[in-house]
């Protein structure tokens, strides 16, 4: 393995620390950046079909920021997810992705989900938003 790739995958497999509030309608993950940044994944239940929506934010903001330190979000975004997958054991979730420039990421993070769980996805496209959808 090269250098670079072990680096990537080093940093993807090092989460931040993450903080849980939840209750039978609502999973809330907290965490903080090096740069004290402070991130938040949101998960709501919707309806009674047991879809629940999910939202991340770094300082409560769900645009791109650009000021790096992505990978190792997107890596605490992802053992979030998978706890609370795992905790909560939800029917259906979604997320959206409202930026084409994070549809390749989105695109991964869907596949990961797929892999790692028993989940089954369904994507939907309008202009240049896409809505992932995720099944049992």
């Amino acid at each position: 393995m090269k250098f670079k790739q072990y680096l990537i995958n080093e940093i993807l497999e090092t989460p931040y620390k993450f903080k849980v509030m939840k209750s039978k309608d609502h999973y809330v993950a907290r965490f903080k950046t090096e740069d004290g940044k402070k991130g938040m994944f949101d998960a709501a239940f919707l309806d009674e079909m047991g879809l629940w929506g999910i939202a991340f934010t770094i300082d409560g903001n769900i645009e791109i920021t650009g000021k790096g330190d992505a990978f190792k979000i997107f890596s605490t975004i992802k053992y979030i997810l998978l706890d609370f997958i795992n905790k909560i054991k939800p029917d259906s979730f979604l997320f959206t992705s409202k930026e084409k420039t994070r549809n390749k990421l989105y695109d991964k993070f869907a596949k990961m989900i797929v892999n790692k769980t028993q989940y089954k996805k369904y994507k939907t496209e309008i202009g240049k938003e896409k809505e992932y959808i995720f099944k049992k």
